[in-house]
């Protein structure tokens, strides 16, 4: 079951169904649980649904999340309304200004879960566990989950995470990935450093901060 669905006002798709992925180690850690998610998941999308994935790293990212409220917007209120929701920055600054304002117990558990590395690599397939927990001790670096890349609203394609180091970021991309030339088109006409990655490469972690350290040169 989707964490969230909306009836299509406008018919136009079976309805909205959004997923928020990593809020649950049981729910989200599991491998098997999430190749039986991700089976569900293109099934509802061959049945006419619209499947949003959040990321849960995503929720605290302002452009990302801006992003994905015009998808839903767009979906559900029009294209102007949509656009205006995703111009605007006080539905962000709230919900930040109310989570700084309570400074809970709970919350603060919370938040030092959702720091932990456990945490990062339910995000992941298991096969990139050796490369995020490397890239995860390294000094000065940070990573995020991935999640969709966006051409205006139409989805090309998802990246694998995003490292960044000393306010520098890059796009790891898996090489596996059967829409992996699209991808890299978009990326590149946006401006937006990537580096593809293998699961199996030996050197992975040293390319990517070789790729890191280029990116702020």
């Amino acid at each position: 079951m989707p964490d969230f669905f909306f009836e299509d006002p406008d018919e136009r798709t079976e309805g909205i169904c959004i997923y928020l992925d990593g809020m649950s180690k049981a729910l989200h850690g599991n491998p098997d649980t999430r190749k039986r998610d991700q089976a569900i998941r293109e099934e509802l999308r061959n049945e006419g649904y619209e499947v949003i994935e959040i990321p849960v790293g995503d929720l605290v990212d302002q452009a990302k999340m801006a992003k994905i409220f015009f998808r839903i917007g767009r979906a559900l209120l029009g294209k102007a309304r949509a656009t205006d929701i995703r111009d605007r920055t006080d539905w962000f600054e709230a919900v930040q200004q109310t989570l700084s304002a309570t400074p809970t117990a709970g919350g603060a558990k919370q938040t030092d879960d959702q720091d932990t590395l456990q945490d990062l690599l339910d995000l992941f397939d298991t096969l990139w566990y050796p490369l995020i927990q490397s890239l995860h001790t390294c000094d000065g670096v940070t990573v995020q989950a991935g999640g969709d890349l966006f051409e205006d609203t139409r989805v090309v394609g998802q990246y694998l995470a995003q490292v960044t180091r000393d306010g520098q970021s890059l796009y790891l991309l898996d090489g596996r990935d059967a829409h992996l030339e699209a991808i890299q088109t978009l990326l590149q006409s946006q401006g937006q450093a990537f580096q593809v990655v293998l699961v199996d490469a030996p050197n992975a972690t040293d390319q990517i901060l070789q790729a890191l350290a280029e990116v702020a040169s």
